[in-house]
């Protein structure tokens, strides 16, 4: 798809190869599809400002949001002997409406010496994708999964409540710390079910209610020689980091017989870190470095009984699909010459090469030990070799080296 797909009212694509509607883990070259889907959202809001002493104020208002999804599908089928293709429909109009109410309030106190409190409470809404509403089948290669969607999905509510102290020492420093929770009612996660023999199947769908709760840093400080050590002048910091904790509840799913077991939710780590030091001195180079660092996660939810190991640890028939925490370095430097007029920038992205893991964790530690490894003997099955986690996706992510030269015409 292009962005010139895209115009007022809708999304169409005709004429691409379907999957044929008797048997779905064929896909043939004569058969061709026609997909139409639109996207159609109104909204009003209304906010107030009330500073009710010198030190309290609140802010606060509403959204009213009205939005409205269509998807229909049909494929043409060419039978050998005919000339005219039979009309299928896979989905006939699959729509989904609804209008929302989304108040908001913020809370805001001043102390003395730059500090200030606030607390926070607001409603938002997280929408199913228009590619989500449709019975339509294709395999990713990637994953090794058969992909479609769920034309009954509905929209996530969301409740927001934070809270946190903001303190700016001087010009040129922030601190703030804030603690934060979530409640969702009907989140949208993709379940694994099994679909072939040694073929999954990923269907979103939505799940019993999700709450997540954590903690939020964030420093921004930039040294110069009035508040710090000469060496140490015109150096600027800042790092965030989130901690988390989220869980699902146990509970059941429309398209499925069983109940999901209660697990953490989809997508988000339990830990995020990103930071940075940026170093200005006179006439040397301009550095640059920049650290980030995402924890493990669930990108697709196991599904079937669940057996306890000899660890004590649970894992379900089909497990969790899950992606390995990944940290990246990266190192830039620049300088100017011949009295600013030439600029050259040097650097290096991904320093540490760490690699991009999709797994699914057998031996339920929440973490990647290492590849499961086999070794097929004399054509007759199967062996273990070595290797702990079923291993889905392995990509060695590369370094990237770069150098430019600019010229500042004057």
């Amino acid at each position: 798809m292009v962005p010139e797909r895209y115009y007022p009212g809708g999304l169409e694509i005709t004429n691409y190869y379907i999957n044929f509607i008797g048997r779905y883990s064929n896909v043939y070259a004569n058969m061709r599809g026609n997909y139409k889907a639109s996207v159609n959202i109104g909204s009003s809001y209304i906010a107030f400002q009330n500073k009710l002493t010198t030190a309290l104020a609140v802010d606060w208002g509403a959204r009213v949001e009205a939005g409205s999804q269509l998807v229909s599908i049909a494929e043409y089928d060419y039978v050998a002997g005919y000339r005219n293709p039979v009309f299928n429909p896979l989905d006939k109009n699959t729509f989904v409406s609804k209008v929302n109410f989304l108040p908001s309030v913020l809370i805001k106190y001043q102390l003395p010496k730059n500090i200030r409190l606030h607390g926070a409470y607001f409603e938002t809404l997280n929408r199913s994708q228009i590619q989500e509403l449709t019975n339509y089948r294709y395999y990713d290669p990637i994953t090794f999964l058969v992909k479609i969607g769920n034309p009954i999905l509905q929209n996530t509510g969301i409740q927001n409540y934070d809270a946190g102290i903001d303190w700016l020492p001087n010009a040129g420093t922030s601190i703030s710390i804030s603690g934060f929770y979530k409640y969702m009612d009907q989140p949208i996660e993709n379940v694994l079910t099994s679909y072939t023999a040694g073929t999954l199947m990923s269907t979103p769908n939505n799940m019993a209610p999700a709450t997540i709760k954590g903690l939020e840093l964030s420093i921004k400080a930039r040294m110069d020689k009035a508040n710090t050590a000469s060496w140490l002048s015109n150096v600027y910091l800042f790092a965030h980091g989130t901690w988390l904790t989220s869980k699902v509840d146990a509970g059941p799913v429309r398209l499925l017989d069983l109940p999901v077991a209660e697990h953490t939710l989809s997508g988000s780590p339990n830990v995020t870190i990103n930071t940075g030091l940026i170093i200005q001195q006179p006439r040397l180079p301009e550095i640059t470095v920049l650290y980030s660092y995402k924890g493990d996660y669930i990108s697709a939810v196991g599904f079937g009984k669940a057996y306890t190991l000899k660890n004590n640890n649970t894992v379900a028939a089909i497990p969790d699909y899950r992606i390995k925490g990944r940290q990246q370095l990266d190192l830039q430097a620049g300088q100017k010459i011949f009295r600013g007029k030439i600029q050259l920038t040097a650097g290096i992205n991904n320093i540490l090469g760490d690699a991009y893991v999709e797994y699914q964790d057998l031996n339920g530690n929440k973490k990647f030990d290492a590849p499961l490894s086999v070794n097929i003997i004399s054509n007759q099955g199967a062996y273990y070799q070595s290797g702990t986690d079923n291993t889905i996706t392995y990509i060695k992510t590369q370094r990237t080296y770069y150098l430019s030269i600019s010229y500042l015409f004057k």
